[in-house]
């Protein structure tokens, strides 16, 4: 986003105020686009727009690829192991003879597929996404100069055009709906009946005590720099299929495209071809108020499920709109380049130091939950608890489920047990009872694929 915004042709580029004069002869503006956006721009916009997009092609297909491979691969040793062992021939798959439509036979395979334990283990499809985010503003920037562009040839537009269908098909199809509504919207929807439930999906688990972070961390502290209600769970799924929502909260779940959008927003604006002071006066202008309002937004609502994590992103955002007013102050002479490059730098590293902490905060908080002695379970020991714990709203159907199993599992225990059990020693039994079916589980997703 702010590679966008520096390399815009409405940022001035001398003390007088001149417009950037930013193209494809510049060596800063070809050194930092491709460090930032693309590997294709050396080549031209149409190659950043159509190079970019085949990456995303190519880097899904040869996960997806791989994943299955792999997963075919054991499936096949699975079943020949078992045809020596009971004599049997391996279970056909019952998906082959299902009536349903071509959607529901999509997400079912998809489900399996994501679901699998090779598909954990290789962090299908997380690493995939992420890769794409970062192509992402780069094809939107080279899509935009080649339309802006009057002696763009034909074979340049088409490749432009198909660029964006890419685009368009992967955001809508791939992180919307196999991906968001079918993995984890399903998991926080679950019911009972549901045929996929014979293992824990991606779900959100509130903490039992109002601060597992302390000790070691201070209640202060730890009220900022981590996660205040709760986690995603199970661990292994959430880094495999959970990159979208894992930030946020449960009831925000859907703020994950909020600022992608904001990200293909700003980038289009600044790769619009406007040289003129009007323009660019409204374009800054606009940049500037929608980074803003949407940085008061995160500061406001709190989506995150750590504090910090919402400061860090609103942060962000005011890095970007500072930039773009302090480049129409400077055009206008207001402001010199120097100054608005020194308040960018220094913005820009300690924005940049926030996401490092948040990119590690999952595996700090992993850590600060063992050494901590007041968290013995991510899972409400009754229901009444977590009707307290969230002040009287409906809990989710995953997490309602858990909370009333963990409560038989007490009730069960204590029927068989004359002598106390210790909260740490029930959490000890349901994790061997949670992996127990999900071992299962995988077995049966190996033999069905």
């Amino acid at each position: 986003m702010l590679a966008s915004l520096l390399l815009s042709k409405c940022m001035c580029t001398s003390s007088s105020g001149a417009l950037s004069s930013a193209n494809d002869d510049d060596v800063f503006s070809i050194v930092v686009s491709s460090l930032t956006l693309s590997p294709f721009t050396a080549l031209g916009p149409a190659a950043m727009a159509f190079g970019n997009g085949a990456l995303i092609v190519l880097i899904f297909v040869g996960h997806v690829s791989i994943v299955v491979v792999v997963t075919r691969r054991n499936s096949s040793e699975v079943d020949k192991s078992s045809q020596m062992t009971n004599g049997s021939e391996p279970k056909r798959n019952r998906w082959k003879s299902t009536k349903n439509s071509v959607g529901a036979y999509i997400v079912q395979r998809w489900v399996a597929l994501c679901t699998s334990p090779q598909a954990i283990a290789l962090r299908f499809p997380n690493l995939s996404v992420g890769g794409a985010m970062f192509l992402v503003p780069g094809l939107v920037r080279g899509f935009v100069v080649v339309f802006g562009d009057m002696n763009s040839t034909p074979l340049e537009t088409i490749g432009a055009i198909l660029s964006t269908v890419v685009l368009f098909f992967y955001t809508s199809v791939i992180l919307e709906w196999l991906i968001y509504r079918n993995l984890i919207l399903v998991g926080l929807q679950e019911i009972d009946s549901n045929c996929f439930a014979t293992s824990a999906p991606l779900h959100f688990e509130p903490y039992e005590s109002r601060h597992p972070f302390a000790p070691p961390v201070p209640k202060w502290l730890a009220s900022v720099a981590f996660s205040r209600d709760g986690r995603w769970m199970p661990a292994d799924k959430r880094n495999s299929f959970g990159k979208l929502v894992s930030p946020l909260k449960p009831s925000f779940a859907h703020w994950w495209l909020a600022i992608p959008l904001l990200n293909i927003f700003t980038t289009l604006l600044s790769s619009l071809p406007t040289t003129s002071t009007v323009g660019c006066d409204a374009l800054q202008g606009i940049i500037t108020t929608a980074s803003a309002a949407m940085s008061v937004a995160l500061v406001a609502v709190r989506p995150h499920r750590a504090l910090i994590v919402s400061i860090v992103a609103a942060a962000s955002l005011i890095v970007v709109a500072v930039t773009s007013a302090l480049g129409l102050a400077c055009r206008h002479g207001l402001v010199s380049l120097d100054e608005l490059l020194s308040v960018c730098s220094v913005l820009s590293y300690v924005a940049l130091v926030g996401k490092v902490y948040v990119a590690l905060l999952p595996n700090l908080e992993s850590y600060i939950l063992q050494l901590s002695a007041n968290v013995a379970s991510v899972v409400p020991s009754s229901p009444k608890t977590f009707r307290k714990r969230h002040n009287g709203k409906t809990a989710s159907p995953v997490i309602a489920r858990d909370a009333s199993f963990a409560s038989n599992l007490n009730s069960s225990g204590r029927k068989q047990r004359h002598h106390k059990t210790t909260r740490q020693q029930q959490c000890t039994v349901l994790n061997q009872l949670v992996e127990a079916i999900c071992v299962k589980r995988r077995s049966y997703a190996i033999e069905d694929i």
